[in-house]
């Protein structure tokens, strides 16, 4: 059967709006092309060298055959990319080519239309070429100094560099485009009800490689040695050049492109999930790279499994879990259940109170402790012992601002009325007190035992849970947020600021951050994580000074810490993926149904499917001392 194994050298998660990907021609690094014009080279270890942006939307990279010149098509645009020096020249090109090709040292630029171009590296025209039929498709053939046509007849035609047709076929309906191996001599492609044909240009024959599945790609290294097919069982297949089977696998995930290096020293496989694994043909001992990949058993990014799953109440194909609601501790998880009901579960899933709501809930938030929850909606809410299962239940007939805001240190509830009163609700629901508020305060947040902090972009005013004024303060800059955590406030403000106040005197400290489009925004108290307004989220130490630092690839992700060093996870539609600074892949999880909310705390990442919770342990439960935040909207 299989004479050797390839070797597993690297995989990498590629961005969404990944385009192409080439190998240099010693197959010593490759490049990575994306939609938006940025172009990244990786090694032959898969980490990422210096990249570049192009000025214009790209549609098609090549490589010379020395590699050391790189060319890129588009939007009536062809750069020129020199490897030695990274300097790119630019030049407007005819916006129907749309086909590219290197022949020396030359560009062939062709398109559907009858014409191939030959420009060099200054995109100065040095030869036009003029055939009967449009071109949907060709290739250059050193070895034999010939081009290889597709035409709009569905005719492959040879003809020499001039342009003179040596011979052509007769009707053939290709499914792939040719693959040139040997210099032209022995070239591939797939034909309609023919499947996989090897042709000579030389003698002009066409051979059926008979004997296999129907071949769904292909790929071949430049000197016929190696070709790669993968099949429609999703089955990749490795041959030699006299098609002697070396080596083949069957892939959990649905493949959707292969491709091997000029060489055919490395092959490269994407599957439907956006993974690039690329594998080494010489043995271990030549590559001195670690272990082989045994791809049914897993990979060397790590796949993360569900710890559990419940569906709290009963099923209703009408109804979806909604309003996920989980607190910084991850000790107490709030959602809207199939039921209708609130649902309060523990860390391990278990129901704690399920609870009835009089009108369509709105909010969920649950107590740091664990121990107490509110539910509100359409001007009601309903508190929750959480330990005893005994809850207060208050409606409000008159206008205010926002929500109630739940003291449940106290067990007091605070409300901000449109007539500048501040109204105080005892735990049996019955109106306490009333205070005149001097602000236009219309926000505010619970404070444990300090009561609450109203405020406003003027300034700040603490209230204890009798009403009395503990303090108030004006500020020199307009307040935009402020958060409570752990005895202390802290304040962004519309000129990019961060402060914390220590309460109840209010001294601390202060960051300003550079100019941004968007306000700074804090992520995270624990570890201190703030959105900069920019396109960066930073790691900060007691003093502000920034531990870590990590560009931001999704505007919906969420974001952990580990060793000191900023990590995003970026969900897609049915899983999340994980990533280090450097772009590099940590984790994955990848499930079989759409997840429509998310949230992340010290002991790992909560999600609903339309009718289940579902949970990710991160870590074991004794490094759970870590501390996670979900990345609010940016």
């Amino acid at each position: 059967m299989a004479t050797f194994t390839p070797t597993f050298l690297y995989q990498i998660h590629l961005r969404k709006d990944f385009l192409q990907l080439e190998f240099s021609p010693k197959g010593d690094s490759a490049f990575l092309l994306h939609k938006n014009g940025d172009l990244e080279c990786l090694s032959s270890t898969g980490e990422k060298k210096e990249g570049f942006s192009l000025p214009f939307t790209p549609e098609l990279l090549k490589l010379n055959h020395l590699g050391n010149l790189l060319a890129v098509l588009g939007e009536g645009k062809l750069a020129f990319v020199d490897l030695a020096s990274l300097e790119i020249s630019t030049v407007n090109v005819d916006p129907r080519h749309g086909l590219l090709e290197f022949s020396n040292q030359h560009v062939v630029l062709g398109g559907f239309h009858p014409d191939l171009i030959f420009c060099n590296r200054f995109g100065r025209v040095v030869k036009r070429l003029k055939f009967d039929s449009f071109i949907r498709h060709f290739k250059v053939a050193p070895r034999t100094k010939s081009l290889i046509l597709y035409n709009r007849d569905l005719k492959i035609v040879c003809a020499d560099m001039e342009g003179k047709v040596r011979w052509q076929t007769e009707w053939l309906k290709l499914q792939s485009e040719i693959v040139v191996t040997q210099g032209g001599i022995v070239n591939y492609c797939l034909i309609e009800k023919s499947g996989l044909m090897q042709f000579h240009l030389p003698s002009r024959e066409f051979f059926r490689l008979d004997g296999e599945r129907q071949v769904k790609q292909f790929t071949a290294s430049n000197d016929g040695n190696y070709l790669l097919l993968l099949d429609i069982q999703n089955r990749l297949k490795l041959y030699d050049r006299d098609f002697k089977k070396l080596w083949e696998q069957d892939f959990q995930d649905p493949v959707s492109q292969v491709q091997m290096s000029p060489t055919g020293n490395l092959f490269a496989v994407l599957d439907a999930h956006r993974m690039l694994t690329c594998f080494s043909l010489k043995s271990s001992q030549e590559q001195q790279r670690g272990e082989f990949l045994e791809i049914k058993q897993g990979t060397k990014i790590v796949e993360k499994e569900i710890a559990w799953s419940k569906k709290p109440g009963s099923h209703n194909p009408t109804q979806e879990l909604r309003l996920l609601s989980v607190n910084s501790s991850g000790n107490g998880i709030g959602l809207l259940g199939l039921n209708g009901a609130v649902h309060f579960l523990d860390q391990q899933g278990e129901t704690v109170l399920e609870t009835k709501f009089p009108a369509s809930v709105e909010y969920i938030n649950i107590h740091h402790s664990g121990n107490h929850a509110e539910i509100y909606g359409e001007r009601q809410v309903k508190v929750c012992d959480l330990s005893t299962g005994t809850s207060f239940y208050i409606p409000f007939d008159l206008p205010f601002w926002g929500r109630p805001l739940v003291n449940f240190f106290h067990q007091k509830v605070f409300l901000i009325t449109k007539e500048k009163e501040l109204y105080i609700y005892h735990s049996e629901g019955k109106l306490e007190k009333s205070v005149k508020l001097k602000g236009n305060y219309r926000k505010g947040v619970s404070c444990d035992s300090y009561g609450i902090v109203l405020f406003d972009e003027k300034g700040l005013a603490c209230y204890s849970e009798t009403g009395e004024l503990v303090f108030s303060s004006k500020m020199r800059e307009s307040v935009k947020d402020v958060f409570y955590h752990q005895d202390q406030l802290w304040l962004t403000t519309e000129s990019r600021s961060l402060l914390r106040l220590d309460l109840p005197g209010l001294k601390g400290k202060k960051k300003r951050f550079a100019k941004g489009n968007k306000p700074i925004r804090i992520l995270s108290m624990n570890p201190l994580l703030v959105f900069d307004g920019g396109n960066r989220v930073l790691h900060l130490d007691d003093q502000f000074s920034v531990l870590s630092q990590l560009e931001i690839r999704s505007p919906s992700s969420l974001f952990m810490v580990e060793n000191r060093t900023i990590c995003e996870i970026i969900k897609e539609r049915n899983g999340f993926y994980c990533y280090d600074a450097g772009g590099n892949t940590l984790w994955r999880y990848r499930g079989k149904e759409r997840i429509t909310e998310w949230a992340i705390t010290a002991n790992g990442l909560f999600f609903l499917t339309s009718d289940s919770i579902q949970f990710i342990a991160l870590k074991p439960a004794y490094e759970c001392q870590r501390q996670f935040s979900q990345f609010l909207e940016i």
